[in-house]
């Protein structure tokens, strides 16, 4: 560290500022007005795991993610040139080579004739803190969905109702013949599941007071039954493979609604005359080996997922369908797999001949946190 950027201070003063800056739990620098290094505290030092003033100028952003590299030099450059305050927030790598969020604020020190004679600054690490907001945009995000679900549910379960009742009469009428009957008998297996859907709409909305038991097989067979006539139309070659496995206590509309968007996916990717694979088991976590749960995986022979695409395809309204698709689904699932301390993952490939998507869902036996919903 070089001691020539308050080498101007005077004995107590100069002692005073590096007490000051030695105290405080934010990275500090100055820099020459070239912007190169002449000054650095002890946490920026320990969190660079190196002195970033030896021989390495601020230009060089060696610890700015790669990603960020061009914005932040852009914005520094202009701040040497011009004078003006630099804030910007940007990811730092640590000594350990994890990256952190942190609000870079700096200001030119000028001299009597008005020339800049260095610039000081802070690093103040803001990581925690958008953790914080991204998790709370996404609940508030979450709730509109689900308010939104229950309203469109509700809209469409009167005039339901209303065309359930009047089949049920017509279906009565000793008239009809048996091609009208079987036409009728279609029409009301095909409402069965336009209530089975708003039922799951609702659910999605008013979740119950507390986790209970619920048996994972009889779930997805429900979810598989409401799909029914879609896989039949398709001609969609399903397969299940059970292991008997324990039951398992969650929120029964969150992990419901969870497996319906994975299965629907994937009926929505399986070509005609493709495959749908439903497979239940016990298993452990993956990381740690030591939580035992059960895991269910959802593979179909679909055209897969454009690698390019992996990386965003859990982010809230990012959807490979075009117009037919709101980008929620495969967020709001994670968010109710996480919540139930599980773990989500997918393997998928475009190869000609051999594409398709695998998505694999560990949950505990005994979640860390249950969220519980009034």
């Amino acid at each position: 560290m070089s001691e020539s950027a308050i080498e101007s201070i005077s004995g107590s003063d100069q002692r005073t500022f590096l007490e000051f800056t030695e105290s405080l739990p934010h990275l500090v620098w100055i820099t020459d007005p070239s912007g190169n290094f002449l000054y650095t505290n002890t946490r920026f030092r320990d969190y660079a795991g190196f002195d970033p003033g030896d021989g390495r100028p601020a230009g060089s952003m060696e610890m700015v993610h790669p990603d960020e590299v061009p914005a932040i030099s852009e914005r520094w450059t202009h701040s040497l040139t011009t004078g003006e305050p630099l804030e910007v927030e940007y990811r730092l790598r640590r000594y350990d080579g994890q990256y952190r969020s942190f609000l870079a604020r700096g200001v030119a020190v000028r001299d009597d004739a008005g020339e800049i004679e260095r610039w000081i600054g802070t690093c103040v690490d803001i990581h925690d803190q958008k953790l914080s907001e991204e998790a709370l945009r996404r609940n508030e995000k979450l709730a509109t969905a689900g308010r939104l679900a229950a309203s469109v549910a509700h809209e469409i379960n009167n005039p339901l109702e209303a065309v359930t009742n009047l089949l049920y009469l017509l279906a009565s009428n000793p008239s009809l013949d048996r091609s009208a009957r079987e036409y009728v008998n279609t029409a009301q297996q095909e409402l069965a599941r336009v209530a089975e859907i708003t039922t799951q709409m609702l659910r999605f909305h008013r979740q119950s007071t507390g986790p209970a038991p619920a048996r994972i097989a009889d779930m997805l067979d429900s979810i598989l039954s409401l799909y029914r006539a879609r896989i039949l139309s398709a001609e969609i070659q399903l397969s299940r493979d059970y292991d008997f496995t324990e039951p398992l206590t969650c929120l029964t509309g969150d992990i419901r609604q969870a497996f319906a968007n994975l299965i629907g996916n994937a009926i929505d990717a399986t070509p005609r005359n493709g495959r749908l694979r439903v497979r239940l088991c016990h298993s452990r976590d993956w990381k740690t080996r030591r939580k035992l749960g059960i895991r269910v995986s959802i593979a179909d022979t679909g055209r897969g997922i454009d690698r390019l695409n992996i990386k965003q395809i859990f982010e809230p309204f990012f959807t490979t369908k075009g117009i037919t698709g709101t980008g929620l689904g495969l967020w709001i699932t994670r968010d109710l797999i996480e919540k139930r301390s599980g773990k989500i993952s997918l393997r998928s490939t475009t190869k000609f001949g051999a594409s398709g998507t695998v998505f694999s869902i560990f949950l505990p036996f005994e979640a860390e946190h249950t969220a519980v919903q009034p």
